[in-house]
């Protein structure tokens, strides 16, 4: 843990010398893990390295893909939808999804694997200053498979329970809070704390940053801790063009 930190800290000293500014009035559209209720402006193009690619079909209502799982033939969509905007006294609400599907064969075509996944969310952000954003994000998941076996349907099945402790392995709910802070006109500190609801709850907590370099590249760095019996740290980066 403690190397992670140190490359953390050095890359955040490193990538401070050439910082450029957020654009004028861009939102958060994204924390670090999940998203807020904010959306795109209409015309607006966001190319994420490890999310989706996404538009703008007007101001608060986008939809995309996760374009690099189409080489592996997993199509796939993702929308949200800014259907109530932030005012003085009102939050931002959103709801969102994504749905993704993959179908794997034998060279026979004798055996046969499909696995769907998709979730539904709902987002509320609130400016509370000039420079702080909050976000409270509810979503359930659910994983559905099916192969030409029933009893390998059953493998896979008792697999998953073993491994996630719960009955239901394939209904999966969370909870997340988020935080950004504007802490200069290129740099954003964020923290988000989540919890996914099994028969058993899994916590974790990402704090992380963000940096405007020139005007339409983002870069994102964080380390996010999984809380159990022994915790695992997982360092995260990403990448992303935003442009109209």
């Amino acid at each position: 843990m403690k190397k992670i930190l140190i490359c953390f800290f050095t890359l955040f000293l490193l990538f401070s010398c050439v910082l450029a500014d957020f654009v004028e009035g861009e939102m958060p559209v994204w924390a670090v893990n999940s998203d807020t209720a904010y959306g795109l402006q209409g015309g607006e193009w966001s190319i994420d390295f490890s999310g989706p690619v996404t538009y703008g079909i007007i101001d608060g209502l986008q939809v995309g893909t996760y374009f690099w799982i189409w080489f592996a033939q997993i199509p796939s969509i993702y929308a949200k939808w800014n259907f109530i905007q932030e005012t003085d006294s009102l939050p931002a609400i959103a709801i969102g999804g994504k749905f993704l599907q993959a179908i794997a064969e034998n060279s026979s075509k004798t055996a046969k694997l499909t696995v769907q996944y998709f979730n539904i969310s709902g987002y509320v952000s609130k400016k509370i200053s000039e420079k702080l954003y909050l976000t409270g994000s509810y979503t359930y998941n659910k994983f559905n498979f099916s192969t030409s076996s029933s009893d390998f349907d059953n493998f896979i099945l008792n697999t998953l329970k073993d491994i996630t402790g719960q009955e239901d392995p394939t209904s999966i709910s969370n909870i997340t809070a988020s935080l950004i802070y504007q802490m200069s006109k290129s740099t954003r500190f964020m923290m988000e704390g989540g919890v996914n609801i099994y028969d058993k709850s899994y916590y974790y907590a990402s704090p992380g940053f963000e940096w405007a370099l020139g005007d339409v590249f983002r870069l994102k760095l964080s380390v996010t801790t999984f809380f159990g019996n022994t915790n695992i740290y997982y360092p995260y980066i990403n990448m992303r063009l935003r442009f109209k």
